[in-house]
């Protein structure tokens, strides 16, 4: 449900599935990863979309590269996105960066995720929620990758990958 900051005007965005991680891009349009119940002949179900508010319309965001769930936010220009992961196979969470215009995603970094037994048995997870600084080409994200939950910068000029 999606409404005006008083309360009025609630609009039903979407109403089944799992709805997630979101990331409103302008006052109209939401990034959101969820689970949709219709999505056209082969688009996975679990994935990224970008949803117009007070209609159904609907689109994929990199249909799976960002299949499962996602923290992201656009750069200060709103032409790229940066989306994070889980932990993955290789041992890491990895930060993206992908540019709807080209189709093109990239890694731009990667975070040493601790296992258990180097964490001392304690199950201590953290996502990354990248976020970038008034400037554009500085990123902070949180980390455990040190064994202690602790917030890293990451430098980084958008403009490389227009």
């Amino acid at each position: 449900i999606t409404a005006n900051t008083d309360g009025s005007d609630m609009y039903m965005l979407y109403d089944w599935g799992v709805h997630s991680h979101y990331f409103w891009m302008d006052p109209e349009t939401l990034m959101i990863y969820q689970a949709r119940k219709e999505v056209p002949e082969g688009i996975s179900t679990w994935n990224t979309f970008i949803l117009k508010d007070k209609t159904q319309e609907m689109r994929v965001v990199a249909d799976g590269i960002f299949a499962e769930d996602n923290h992201m936010v656009l750069t200060p220009d709103r032409k790229l996105s940066i989306h994070d992961t889980y932990p993955q196979k290789d041992g890491h969470q990895w930060l993206r960066l992908y540019n709807e215009k080209t189709d093109i995603c990239h890694r731009i970094c990667a975070f040493p995720c601790p296992s258990l037994r180097e964490m001392g048995h304690v199950d201590l997870r953290c996502d990354l929620h990248p976020r970038f600084d008034r400037s554009g080409r500085r990123l902070t994200v949180d980390s455990i990758c040190e064994g202690f939950r602790g917030i890293y910068m990451v430098d980084i000029d958008p403009k490389e990958f227009e």
